[in-house]
């Protein structure tokens, strides 16, 4: 995990490349301590930047991208969850982007 443990960061936006040459993890963004409605300007900020990682040339044209939330809590999608998505998408809109896919996962995901 990149964040050590008891750190105040429980939600986090991965943004993993899929090539030929295997899968890397580009950037673990921390995004706050909290389950509910992130901070409009930090979580707008993070967007912005996970758009701008999985535009061409930061990530290549023959690679996929896949956008990783991490948050503690249910297996359902929440409000929240469905907010942070929906800026993930404004943020590559109008974007020439790499294919990319966005989930949302939790500890129990896998094996934590």
């Amino acid at each position: 995990m990149p964040f050590e443990s008891g750190a105040l960061i429980s939600r986090s936006l991965w943004v993993i490349f899929i090539g030929e040459w295997g899968v890397w993890t580009h950037a673990v963004l921390p995004v706050d301590d909290r389950l509910d409605m992130p901070d409009k300007e930090s979580i707008s900020g993070l967007c912005a930047l996970v758009g701008s990682l999985m535009s061409l040339p930061v990530c290549h044209d023959d690679e996929k991208v896949m956008i990783v939330l991490r948050r503690p809590g249910s297996v359902e999608i929440s409000e929240a969850d469905a907010y942070i998505f929906s800026l993930v998408h404004q943020a590559a809109v109008g974007r020439e982007t790499a294919p990319w896919t966005f989930h949302v996962v939790g500890p129990t995901e896998y094996g934590r």
